[in-house]
């Protein structure tokens, strides 16, 4: 369901997880929010919610003092420059407490933000058949890619599962339609994923859903990563019908 109530407070890199285990004492940003204190956020990342935290206070963190309190916030200087572009920037060290801890990190679906303050991410354990918008632009168009891809790993697995006849809370509709929108996204982006990872049980949709989207053979070649021996059946094939048959027979049950 889409998170109401508390904003998340997103990280980069591996700073949420590590706040989540208990690996890091401050959390790191370029800018002081200090209207964010004492208030509590849902700590997440690109791909995970892992808990409440309540931010405490800030400070300075001088360039000359950054490698000397990386036991505190465990960011080395080459991610130092992939985040800032930079070694030379004054950050801020977030002091946090964290108020709830998740036993296990819930997958999430992460919009694309300018912010780390974010209060339109879903929590994918928490999907109802009701919660899933069937034609919400949402939820593929403005997803970070991590998220598109991490999406599509749990819509996969849902897929699996209902299929398998065990009890999921998604209606088959729901799972194949946002099944269709996130691989409709990954291919438009050029996202790499494996076929392999497309469950047997599910194939049979997945060749209905690449029929449906019409793509043709040759991005359907480039955008998905193949063994090599799928790599050279499928590279003389030059229509969609052809590569579905050849893929997942005619035989194949859903």
């Amino acid at each position: 369901m889409t998170v109401k109530g508390l904003k998340g407070f997103w990280l980069e890199g591996d700073s949420a997880k590590q706040a989540w285990n208990g690996s890091v004492s401050v959390l790191l940003k370029d800018k002081p929010y200090r209207f964010a204190l004492s208030n509590d956020y849902y700590l997440i990342d690109d791909a995970f919610c892992y808990g409440v935290i309540k931010l405490k206070g800030i400070n300075k963190l001088p360039p000359s003092e950054f490698s000397e309190l990386f036991d505190k916030h465990k960011v080395d200087n080459k991610e130092r420059v992939a985040r800032w572009k930079t070694a030379h920037k004054t950050i801020y060290m977030y002091n946090f407490e964290l108020v709830k801890r998740f036993d296990k990190p819930y997958n999430i679906l992460n919009p694309s933000h300018s912010s780390p303050f974010i209060n339109n991410f879903l929590l994918l354990e928490e999907v109802s058949s009701n919660d899933i918008p069937l034609k919400d632009e949402y939820i593929v168009k403005t997803l970070s890619d991590s998220s598109l891809k991490s999406g599509w790993g749990n819509v996969l697995e849902w897929c699996s599962e209902f299929n398998d006849g065990k009890r999921v809370p998604y209606e088959n509709k729901s799972i194949i339609n946002l099944m269709h929108q996130l691989f409709d996204e990954l291919v438009s982006r050029g996202l790499e994923f494996k076929l392999s990872d497309v469950p047997i049980n599910c194939r049979a949709t997945f060749h209905d859903i690449s029929n449906n989207i019409s793509h043709d053979v040759t991005l359907l070649n480039r955008q998905l990563t193949l063994s090599q021996n799928e790599v050279e059946a499928i590279k003389y094939y030059d229509d969609v019908d052809q590569l579905s048959s050849l893929l997942f027979g005619s035989d194949t049950e859903c």
